[in-house]
């Protein structure tokens, strides 16, 4: 199974977009990252082992940057998707452990919790409003290409 990981930028430090993209590389089910500029491109990320895709700005608040490389993802086979903002980062096991609840119960679109944590990194705590009813964070899903229509 072929997975996407869509990450839209804005004008993000190199540091930032680092964490984020070594987060994704250390994934322990092999993945792609696309990285998609919303404006500003920075040089640095073409160097790295990424789909980097160079738009102009849309302001939107990485809306259309998301759409873009879901569609390219789409387009590409890519069997799923998941959806990572620049200024976060995934724990390892993050991709492998919902392809396990992906394949345990069919869903096709798979949520999880989210972690919050302070600028250092340590944890604050798991967020209880991101529960996958009420609200799901962007970063916590893996949608399923049966159901890529809603990037739409």
């Amino acid at each position: 199974m072929r997975v996407a990981i869509i990450t839209p930028y804005y004008k993000e430090p190199t540091e930032v977009l680092r964490r984020c993209h070594d987060s994704v590389k250390a994934q322990t089910y092999p993945v792609t990252h696309f990285m998609l500029s919303d404006g500003y491109p920075n040089a640095e990320v073409d160097n790295w082992d990424v789909v980097h895709i160079k738009l102009p700005a849309h302001a939107d608040s990485g809306d259309t940057p998301r759409a873009i490389g879901a569609l390219s993802a789409s387009a590409q086979g890519f069997d799923a998707i998941s959806l990572l903002d620049a200024d976060n980062w995934f724990d390892n096991d993050h991709i492998a452990t919902l392809l396990e609840v992906q394949q345990q119960t069919s869903a096709q679109i798979v949520t999880c919790t989210r972690t919050l944590r302070r600028q250092d990194e340590s944890v604050l705590g798991v967020c209880v409003e991101s529960n996958g009813k009420d609200f799901n964070d962007t970063n916590c899903y893996l949608i399923m290409k049966s159901v890529f229509y809603a990037f739409s």
